[in-house]
């Protein structure tokens, strides 16, 4: 059972995070807030991933991304004790369990803005992304946006 230390951030019947506007608020440009933050590190802390894929863990979610509904985030850990103080750290991914192609269509046509193109600063060391990048995630099919520091 997930015990959630901010309650407003979780269904408590259910124990399924609620990703609220505010909590995504800015992720459209990958800027985290802090209430991201906050939500990741009680999920790494708290909860129990529904998958671990080395320096990636998975987590069942509930949230809106404009019209879509995210229904896992994904967030990136520095070790095997779920460390967030590193590049890896800053990795998060919305998923959306829908086919890619009708994600990004669909994303394109609502937003005027192309998220299957990789766009990230123009800075040697600090190569973090702009945008959310939507690529096709392997196995499902499904879109994910994700969002990264570009040191990885």
């Amino acid at each position: 059972m997930l015990i959630a230390v901010i309650a407003y951030l979780y269904v408590p019947t259910r124990g399924v995070p609620i990703i609220t506007s505010d909590i995504l608020s800015g992720y459209d440009k990958c800027n985290l807030s802090d209430g991201l933050k906050e939500l990741k590190s009680n999920l790494v802390s708290h909860g129990t991933p529904i998958r671990k894929n080395g320096n990636v863990w998975t987590y069942k979610a509930t949230g809106k991304f404009f019209s879509f509904t995210v229904d896992e985030i994904e967030t990136g850990v520095c070790d095997t004790n779920g460390d967030l103080a590193c590049g890896w750290g800053y990795y998060t991914g919305l998923i959306i369990k829908q086919p890619y192609k009708i994600v990004r269509d669909r994303l394109k046509k609502e937003t005027e803005v192309d998220f299957s193109a990789l766009v990230r600063a123009d800075e040697i060391e600090n190569e973090v992304t702009l945008q959310p990048y939507l690529y096709m995630q392997k196995g499902t099919g499904y879109g994910v946006l994700m969002c990264d520091s570009g040191s990885l």
